[in-house]
């Protein structure tokens, strides 16, 4: 990330791809917020995998299941 952060900043980052005349068709904010939102998805499903999301979404399709396994006369 650092690398391409720093080529961006160089004279690099100033080569137009395309025509002479060519306009990009979408702004620097917008290129800066797709991986902005890739980073933050990513660290949604690390902490909320870390935090039992996934059982507590199955236990939304399947309630009966958890009550019968994890009541307390479940041994019984």
């Amino acid at each position: 990330m650092l690398f391409l952060i720093s080529l961006a900043f160089s004279h690099y980052g100033n080569i137009r791809l395309g025509a002479d005349d060519s306009r990009p068709d979408y702004s620097n904010l917008t290129w800066w917020y797709g991986p902005f939102l890739l980073c933050r998805g990513l660290l949604w499903l690390t902490f909320s995998y870390h935090h039992n999301l996934p059982m507590r979404i199955s236990n939304l399709f399947y309630p009966i299941l958890w009550e019968r396994t994890f009541s307390p006369g479940a041994g019984q």
